[in-house]
């Protein structure tokens, strides 16, 4: 799932509840974001929670989403992002798989602060 928000830097908070994840719950219409009144009919609340099932298969997505930032480069990868200087909305971090984490065995991440 992704969230775009139209908060700006402004921080939120999100209350999910302990069984979110547990539970495995998944959105409902109820849960999908309401319109202002003039857009409503354009935006039909039925295609609004279609198209959320369809965002992740969409192809405009994927150029908004990365670069991928393996796990043990993340520590110098979130300086890079703290600050600003990352070129990207939505970085993807990569737990593992594939070459992503050759050679890095059991190694721990080096965190500074």
């Amino acid at each position: 799932m992704l969230e775009l928000s139209g908060f700006g830097r402004q921080r939120v908070t999100l209350q999910l509840g302990p069984e979110f994840h547990n539970l495995r719950k998944r959105p409902i219409a109820s849960q999908i974001a309401h319109l202002a009144a003039a857009k409503r009919e354009e935006f039909g609340y039925a295609g609004r929670r279609r198209r959320v099932f369809e965002l992740p298969e969409s192809e405009s997505l994927d150029k908004l989403l990365g670069p991928q930032i393996p796990f043990f480069d993340l520590p110098t990868s979130m300086h890079t992002l703290y600050r600003g200087e990352a070129a990207s909305l939505a970085p993807l971090l990569v737990y593992g798989g594939g070459d992503t984490d050759a050679g890095q065995g059991s190694r721990k991440p080096e965190c500074t602060p």
